[in-house]
């Protein structure tokens, strides 16, 4: 699971179809240029373009249908099943999805018919396929965030965590200090000890005398500790655009930024849910959590 992902639709178009492109496309040129069977060919007045149409048509043929009909298949099987294809923009994206896997189908295919043509032995034209595949599919998606990792670093969680308790304890201190003579007097007005006395909410003067004095400190440690998380944020979202723009060197990757899109599967999703979290948060803070006091 680690090496390959999860196994669906996305990782058979991905990796194992855009492989088999390159096995049936490998020998296409180079293995009639071992047998000599290309020079009797283009010995007779047919222009080579014809020859790689050829080549290419009948490949794309033998790849697609039977992806086409297999698609179709479990299209149907899920028609029956109860899933509605026919809601809003669902059978587009669904239609949109089959374009682009052919497309990216087709891209391997190309590729390794243009590899085929530079070598003269079949052989040689599958290693360096297979080194391309492992290229493309496995390593520029999977390296792409040790890159931007290493171009763009980011603070672990566990040292802006350790940020985020220094800062709070510290304005914590001044609030504290600052409060420190109101909760003194109220202690001596009822003949407490100085330190024994909580916030006292059934007296309303005290209540405000005190919330005009924590009110500020309270408000700069909402304020820091949003700047410290937006700034968290903003750069973890720079980190993963970098690397997505390194992934996108790969086709593979741009098939899986692609499709998830289309799906409402992909980052802007994450995106949107992660503002709604911070925005319910917000409201939580002003409503709840800000009437919690901790002198």
């Amino acid at each position: 699971y680690e090496t390959f992902g999860r196994i669906d639709f996305l990782f058979v178009v991905q990796s194992v179809l855009s492989l088999i492109a390159f096995l049936f496309a490998f020998d296409s040129i180079s293995g009639e240029k071992e047998v000599g069977t290309l020079k009797i060919a283009l010995a007779n007045p047919v222009p080579r373009y014809k020859i790689l149409i050829a080549k290419f048509s009948g490949g794309m043929i033998v790849l697609i249908v039977p992806f086409v009909v297999s698609f179709a298949t479990g299209l149907t099987i899920l028609v029956f099943a109860g899933y509605s294809l026919f809601q809003g923009t669902i059978l587009a994206k669904v239609a949109l999805i089959l374009l682009l896997s052919t497309i990216y189908i087709g891209l391997f295919f190309v590729l390794g018919l243009f590899i085929s043509t530079l070598t003269h032995q079949s052989k040689t034209a599958l290693i360096v396929l297979m080194f391309v595949w492992v290229v493309l599919v496995l390593g520029v998606p999977r390296l792409s965030m040790m890159a931007a990792k290493v171009i763009r670093p980011v603070d672990d969680d566990s040292v802006v965590a350790l940020r985020i308790r220094l800062l709070a304890e510290a304005i914590q201190n001044e609030k504290g200090n600052a409060l420190k003579q109101l909760y003194f007097d109220k202690a001596k007005e009822k003949n407490l000890s100085p330190g024994l006395l909580t916030f006292d909410s059934s007296d309303p003067a005290f209540v405000r005398k005190r919330n005009e004095i924590a009110g500020p400190f309270e408000a700069r440690m909402r304020e820091e500790l949003a700047k410290i998380d937006a700034d968290q944020q903003r750069r973890r979202q720079a980190q993963l655009n970098l690397a997505r723009n390194i992934a996108r060197i790969s086709p593979a990757s741009l098939l899986s930024y692609l499709m998830t899109d289309i799906a409402d599967t992909g980052e802007h999703v994450k995106v949107r849910f992660l503002d709604a979290v911070r925005l319910h948060y917000s409201a939580l803070d002003r409503l709840i959590f800000s009437k919690n006091y901790r002198d």
